[in-house]
């Protein structure tokens, strides 16, 4: 292949002479058979033998050349030919022309590193060309990129979403110089997330003042950070007597079994009071009953409702009797809390009337996308059955027999398990959104997921939106337009249907039937028959 290539006999035998004679000679030639042409191939001959010498190579050795001494010894030969070369009309990239040659010569040899191919880690399958390839496994935290790449993966992330976060995951480690020592603060990103989105760089095709490079960087080097636990969590807002409160939210989940939901709630609460008392310049010992009065006055006078008060009172009388009892406060202080006065089933459920829900429901069959039919399924599971949406959301797919025909429930209060019967108007829409809509390779557990990538159970939130977003435009007479407005549907249609009490207590899933006694007031067959009575004689009497 040499004398084809060279006719001047010093260049023939220096090529003749120099390490790997037989297996560049073999290499040449089947580029040529390939059909790159005899010009190109002078040039390259000449190329490898400089590969040869810079990389150090050896015919007896038989390791693998790490990318990163590669791309070293890359930019100490692009350095040298433009300070050797004058003449402006050779190519200008030196860089990356030796750099290609490089890695196709070594996986020729079979010694380029392994992490290359994209059998080998996500990051060489989401980037084809070499050059970007080479580039993202040669920065700085490669095993932490690598590690969340995949991991959003497995969540069902598509290539060219991972390759965008790749390419944020370097411009993170740019502008806030990690790895660093100390956890990243939220006020940092947000300062990287400003210089990203105002800097102009012609050469990666990015323009400054976009806000969507904004949001995105946030995001994406949010989310990094907290998978490698180098997040800074914000800090508490400091409130007057917060150790305090603090050991008495402690006790209530640790010795009263209280959930974190409850924690946070209350937590809510007593901040918002001890800022109050603070404000009007009041210590905890020496609060009053009439200054907790005040307090709930003002409440009252900044939107709080009667049973909203009620509420509040509940949660300052309990936490005034654990302070009294390590003589925080005085002895009688939640003894004197009076909270407005409830009265039982004093107003008629939110509920929508069986056709308007039966109309909704056949409305939302016809939207084909993979939102609307698992919509479908979850406007079926509230109208149905009833459900919270907590249920919903703790929905798994081991719960639904279907050879049985039954469903296994979670019920949100007291988690007490429950078995009902899978009738057809819910069997039927949960099977279309598992068979043609719920992703397939996710391993998720949960019924019901995004309808995005990285796909993750739903939240309570979603399916708040999907019952309220399905009432909007509709002349209804209802209070709430949420997923609990289809639960006093289901109820109100069973007790109208004839159900007594006791049965639809069981699907409500309440324990005291004094519960489900309010929907005893909408039994409109019942009060047509008080209504049609002769009261003339009831009269008389």
């Amino acid at each position: 292949m040499f004398n084809l290539l060279f006719t001047n006999f010093l260049d023939l035998q220096r090529h003749e002479q120099a390490s790997f004679s037989e297996q560049r000679q073999a290499y040449l030639h089947k580029l040529h058979a390939d059909g790159m042409g005899i010009r190109h191939l002078r040039g390259l001959a000449g190329l490898l033998i400089a590969i040869d010498e810079l990389l150090a190579l050896r015919e007896s050795d038989t390791f693998e050349i790490p990318l990163e001494y590669i791309v070293q010894k890359t930019s100490e030969w692009d350095s040298m030919t433009r300070q050797q070369r004058c003449d402006m009309r050779v190519e200008v990239n030196f860089h990356c022309r030796f750099l290609g040659a490089s890695k196709r010569w070594l996986t020729y040899l079979g010694r380029l590193d392994h992490r290359y191919y994209p059998e080998d880690n996500i990051i060489s399958k989401i980037f084809p060309r070499g050059y970007f390839r080479v580039r993202h496994l040669v920065s700085p935290m490669y095993m932490e990129r690598l590690a969340y790449l995949e991991a959003q993966e497995q969540q069902g992330v598509p290539s060219v979403t991972l390759r965008r976060i790749a390419q944020y995951q370097l411009t993170a480690i740019e502008l806030l110089d990690l790895p660093s020592t100390s956890l990243v603060t939220m006020s940092e990103i947000q300062n990287a997330a400003a210089i990203w989105r105002d800097v102009e760089d012609p050469s990666k095709r990015k323009k400054s003042g976009t806000d969507n490079s904004y949001r995105t960087f946030i995001h994406v080097t949010t989310n990094w950070l907290s998978h490698m636990g180098l997040l800074a969590q914000p800090e508490e807002h400091d409130f007057p007597e917060k150790d305090k409160i603090m050991s008495y939210l402690n006790w209530l989940v640790e010795s009263k079994g209280y959930s974190a939901q409850t924690h946070r709630s209350r937590l809510s609460i007593l901040r918002h009071l001890m800022n109050y008392l603070q404000g009007s310049s009041l210590l905890l010992a020496d609060i009053q009953s009439t200054d907790i009065d005040s307090y709930l006055k003002e409440r009252h006078y900044n939107g709080c409702n009667r049973r909203t008060i009620a509420g509040l009172v509940s949660v300052l009388r309990c936490f005034f009797r654990y302070a009294a009892d390590r003589q925080w406060v005085k002895d009688d202080l939640w003894k004197t809390l009076s909270a407005p006065r409830l009265y039982t089933m004093e107003q008629l459920p939110s509920y929508l009337h069986w056709d308007d829900v039966k109309v909704i429901l056949t409305e939302s069959t016809r939207n084909p996308t993979i939102q609307g039919i698992r919509n479908h399924a979850i406007l079926s599971l509230l109208a149905m059955y009833g459900l919270r949406s907590s249920e919903i959301t703790e929905l798994r797919l081991k719960d639904i027999d279907w050879r049985n025909s039954v469903i296994h429930l979670r019920r949100a209060k007291g988690c007490r398990p429950q078995v009902m019967p899978l009738i057809d108007e819910v069997a039927q829409p949960l099977l279309r959104y598992i068979l043609e809509a719920r992703p397939k390779y996710p391993k998720q557990e949960f019924v019901f997921l995004t309808t995005r990538a990285p796909f993750h159970g739903i939240c309570t939130s979603t399916v708040y939106q999907v019952a309220s977003r399905s009432l909007e435009g509709r002349q209804l007479n209802i209070r709430h337009h949420g997923p609990h407005s289809y639960r006093h549907s289901c109820a109100t249609r069973l007790v109208n249907e004839g159900h007594s009490l006791k049965e639809v207590a069981d699907v409500l899933g309440h324990v005291k039937i004094d519960t489900t006694a309010i929907y005893a007031k909408v039994n409109f067959s019942r009060l047509r028959e008080v209504s049609d009575m002769d009261w003339k004689e009831v009269l008389e009497l």
